[in-house]
């Protein structure tokens, strides 16, 4: 499925609605959540769907561990990546400075946030920013392959099929 009109924003709160044991606090205009047993997390109400969150999650997608549910984290040893993912994490998920842990290797860095919460709401954007990203909108697709890149990842195109992928 194709996304033809591209929202403005994701709702995070509509699409935490399906997630068992989810626990939501309200506090004046902060929003925390929690599954059963986790630790509470600040969650921003919305995500703004702009460039710099599909090459975020793109990144993420070519050099983040997606198999755990435990947080989000990547290894890399290019800086200017490792900058732009703390920042990526800082503007779209509100994660603080001192709850990101870095572990610095000989030829790469690790950069962990301990969020069961944070990975939840990445695996649940992460679909809706693919349909975005092969729609007609070539800022957003240019975005997605630049995150790609970053991560060191390459495209194919099958001429005979038509098929694209990275």
């Amino acid at each position: 499925m194709i996304i033809k009109n591209v929202p403005k924003e994701i709702d995070i709160l509509d699409l935490l609605k399906p997630i068992e044991n989810l626990e939501i606090r309200r506090k004046k205009f902060e929003i925390y959540a929690k599954v059963k047993y986790g630790r509470w997390c600040k969650i921003p109400r919305t995500i703004a769907i702009e460039s710099e969150l599909i090459e975020g999650v793109a990144y993420y997608i070519g050099d983040g561990r997606t198999k755990t549910n435990r947080g989000l984290s990547i290894i890399d040893g290019d800086e200017s990546a490792i900058k732009f993912f703390i920042k990526w994490l800082q503007r779209y998920f509100l994660v603080k400075k001192d709850n990101i842990k870095i572990k610095i290797k000989p030829n790469y860095k690790e950069v962990l946030i301990h969020r069961t919460m944070l990975k939840r709401i990445f695996d649940l954007i992460k679909p809706i920013i693919l349909k975005i990203c092969t729609g007609n909108n070539k800022e957003f697709a240019i975005a997605y392959l630049r995150g790609i890149f970053a991560a060191e990842g390459c495209p194919k195109y099958t001429v005979k099929s038509g098929s694209r992928s990275v």
